[in-house]
């Protein structure tokens, strides 16, 4: 019941990346990139908040589609700049 929620995924993850970085063994700067996760458990908690979240989760696909574009157009300018700058 506790993973249906989304949110909870989250809380979840952060949970388990702070009890496994206790582990002598592992990497622990791979895992402290997971720490930046727990602000979101705190604006999970807050009722006015899920709407914007949820909002915020749901435009992460076209946010995506936004920056392959912008990686397409940069990487033909970038060609184009090399080819048309080659001869000076």
């Amino acid at each position: 019941a506790y993973l249906r929620e989304p949110l909870n995924w989250i809380d979840f993850v952060v949970v388990v990346a702070s009890l496994v970085s206790l582990l002598p063994t592992v990497n622990i700067s791979v895992l402290r990139t997971f720490r930046v996760l727990r602000p979101l458990r705190t604006l999970s908690r807050i009722k006015s908040m899920k709407p914007i979240l949820s909002t915020f989760a749901r435009s992460l696909p076209a946010v995506a589609n936004v920056w392959a574009v912008l990686a397409l157009f940069l990487c033909i300018f970038g060609i184009l700049s090399i080819e048309l700058m080659n001869g000076t």
